[in-house]
């Protein structure tokens, strides 16, 4: 793996963009014999049977969350998206072994007690968040029912204030193939919240890193706010009634850096989404690497 180390953070050593190794544990030769059958007889049949049930329910899923969403039905709606949302999204995660999912409030100070809930997550509240892999799409759909966004990823230099709006089939590929997003797609970031302030589609679920890591380390994310204004009801404490006070939080993007760390037990890295694109290039044996070099030739 040492040919992928152009990709590796230098001040953390950590390589964000490769596949995790397995922790080797001692096991006795009757359990390592169980587990072997498993593995090779029943782990086949398993995966026979749920995947015709796993897209079959992930379309229905795609195919009411855009009905739903684009049509102004208003609360109602909005009920419905959150009923297929809970009925699909669970039995979708249930299908691939979630059977139980532990959930919980986490706080930036050990001295405080954890505040605010999931229930407390409003409408026209702000979810920034990073993801490993379209399991994590499916997850925020069955608890949130959210619109997603992504920064653009197709200039290696700083995109303010920019994001591109993803519906749920476009959030799974982005997770699934790491597409290039276009800047020309992208909207105005004051423009992408005022379409969840006055519509039922919201909360907005925003990937600031842009793509998806191995949950080692937390890439670098797009400035994609135009200023701390722009964001009146980032939770960063937990509650969504509660404006961001930029007197106590001088710097609140590395409060959030703070907030994800602790939620995921991952460090920062420089790695960006853009050159995200270059690694999955290289890892699937293009002879072209998508670099700032490579796009200058293209113009």
């Amino acid at each position: 793996m040492e040919k992928f180390s152009d990709w590796r953070d230098g001040p953390t050593g950590i390589a964000p963009l490769l596949p995790p190794r397995n922790k080797q544990s001692e096991s006795s030769f009757v359990a390592s014999l169980v587990g072997n059958i498993f593995y090779f007889l029943l782990a086949p049949i398993l995966c026979i049977i749920r995947i015709p049930f796993i897209i079959v329910f992930t379309l229905l899923l795609v195919l009411f969350d855009y009905i739903f969403k684009t049509t102004p039905l208003g609360v109602v709606g909005r009920v419905l998206n959150r009923t297929f949302a809970i009925v699909f999204g669970r039995s979708i995660l249930f299908l691939f072994g979630f059977t139980f999912i532990d959930e919980a409030v986490e706080s930036l100070s050990r001295s405080k007690q954890p505040q605010g809930s999931f229930k407390s997550v409003m409408l026209d509240d702000i979810i920034i968040s990073n993801h490993t892999s379209y399991i994590d799409i499916i997850y925020l759909v069955y608890r949130f029912s959210p619109m997603f966004a992504v920064p653009p990823s197709d200039r290696d230099g700083v995109v303010e204030g920019r994001l591109i709006p993803l519906s749920l089939a476009g959030a799974l590929k982005n997770a699934m193939f790491s597409p290039v997003q276009l800047y020309s797609d992208s909207i105005a970031t004051e423009q992408l919240l005022a379409r969840i302030n006055n519509s039922w589609v919201g909360p907005l679920v925003v990937f600031a890193e842009g793509t998806t890591s191995n949950g080692l380390g937390l890439l670098e994310p797009a400035q994609v706010y135009l200023s701390r204004n722009c964001v009146p009801t980032l939770p960063l404490d937990g509650s969504s009634n509660q404006s961001v006070d930029t007197q106590d939080v001088v710097e609140w993007f590395d409060a959030l850096f703070k907030a994800l760390s602790s939620l995921t037990n991952c460090r920062r890295t420089k790695i960006t989404a853009h050159k995200k694109l270059s690694f999955v290039a290289y890892w699937r044996g293009y002879k072209v690497k998508y670099d700032k070099s490579t796009e200058k030739k293209h113009k």
